[in-house]
């Protein structure tokens, strides 16, 4: 662009400079976004095409395009996957965030009980806490 390099520091001193770069960064965001979703858009389309559908295969024999249902694993794979997407998009707990909810609920009854063992002054009765499994070691 032929802008000399002290024109360019210039402007980065000047007080709205911090205002279009963040304007700048915005709108470069804006359109990431847009492009994201229109691809997901566009994927979750073509998915459903060939779940419908099936695969595009190339046919040695008639040197053509045929279409080959999907097999059990993959259909059922886009299934758990559209399922978790789904409830999350609905802000509902996916498969993966209800069992992480469950394991930190079993995680957080253990360590209340040790809490409760400790206030309790009976720290003699465990050396600590198993990192693996959360469950209180025994002496």
């Amino acid at each position: 662009m032929n802008i000399p390099e002290t024109t360019l520091s210039g402007w980065t001193r000047e007080p709205e400079w911090d205002e279009y770069l963040a304007d700048a960064r915005s709108e470069a965001t804006d359109t990431l976004i847009a492009e994201y979703s229109q691809g997901a858009i566009e994927a979750v389309r073509a998915c459903r095409e060939r779940v419908q559908h099936g695969n595009l295969r190339y046919d040695t024999r008639t040197g053509g395009l045929v279409r080959v249902p999907m097999n059990g694993k993959d259909l059922m794979v886009v299934s758990a996957i559209a399922t978790d997407k789904s409830q999350v998009l609905q802000g509902r707990p996916s498969s993966i965030t209800s069992n992480a909810d469950t394991r930190l609920a079993a995680l957080l009854d253990k360590f209340e009980r040790a809490g409760a063992m400790l206030r309790a002054g009976d720290s003699a009765s465990f050396a600590m806490i198993d990192g693996k499994t959360g469950e209180i070691i025994k002496e």
